[in-house]
């Protein structure tokens, strides 16, 4: 029997499970100790005594004799990478290129284990009523496209996690060089904005406005640039690594219904 095995059986809520070394002023080299992390409220003192001694004899059993086994109480925030970006407004330049990032409908994902079959997520539902977690709502084969149709669900906090990314490695280079092809249109149009009107020979009202207009459109194209260039350097420094782009992971996933089979008729066929 495992710790594992130990905490289910006693119905205990936990939530982490570390091997530390706690030392003291007078004590730096403490023991070694079996940290068990309980939610909050959730088990009694005679059942947290009871598991303890439980978990210190199966270390016993295995000829552990040196480290001691602790409960104490700890809420886990399970936290692989940046929070999701707010979904921004059609005038921001940057729309498009922060999509994938936030909470919108149909952002691009993957499952970590399959990153050369993408799909589009569904839609979220909050969980708790507390804005801390969401749960994504998306077909089934966008995250299990070579599955045998087993049902999945993530039972324990201790399973192996099935992660989903948002863009897979290939997807995120090819964003960022889209990111850099805006900036360089709004380098291109600068350069256009800034051709030689002072060389016009003609004065008048109409020429001035087309200079001040050819002024303000350089200036939008520099904040534009200021702004792709910002965000660009944020992806490259937060959401470049298939850690960091880690979702989340499935919960539940049941297995596709059998289609029914398709009667067949003789004579004219449909297509």
């Amino acid at each position: 029997m495992m710790v594992h095995a130990i905490l289910e059986q006693k119905g205990v809520d936990w939530t982490s499970i570390d091997v530390v070394r706690i030392g003291y002023a007078d004590e730096p080299s403490g023991n070694v100790v079996l940290w068990i992390g309980v939610k909050p409220g959730s088990v009694s003192f005679e059942v947290a005594i009871d598991t303890v001694f439980a978990c210190r004899g199966l270390l016993l059993d295995h000829g552990i004799i040196d480290v001691d086994v602790e409960m104490r109480e700890s809420e886990v925030t399970r936290y692989a990478g940046p929070p999701l970006l707010r979904p921004t407004f059609s005038v921001d330049p940057k729309v498009d290129a922060c999509m994938p990032f936030t909470d919108a409908l149909s952002i691009p994902i993957c499952a970590e284990l399959t990153p050369w079959a993408e799909g589009t997520s569904g839609f979220f539902l909050e969980e708790g009523g507390d804005g801390k977690s969401l749960l994504l709502v998306t077909p089934r084969h966008v995250v299990f496209p070579q599955s045998d149709n087993e049902p999945f669900e993530c039972e324990r906090a201790s399973q192996k996690q099935y992660n989903v990314l948002v863009l897979s490695e290939t997807s995120f280079q090819q964003h960022l060089v889209s990111i850099d092809e805006n900036i360089d249109a709004q380098n291109f149009l600068i350069g256009y904005q800034s051709r030689p009107l002072e060389k016009v020979e003609r004065e008048g009202d109409f020429v001035e406005a087309e200079r001040e207009d050819a002024r303000n459109e350089s200036k939008k194209a520099e904040k534009k640039i200021e702004g792709f260039t910002t965000f660009r350097k944020e992806l490259s420094t937060h959401w470049s690594t298939d850690e960091s782009r880690i979702l989340g992971h499935v919960i539940f996933s049941p297995h596709r219904p059998r289609r029914r089979p398709r009667q067949v008729h003789t004579g004219r066929c449909r297509y």
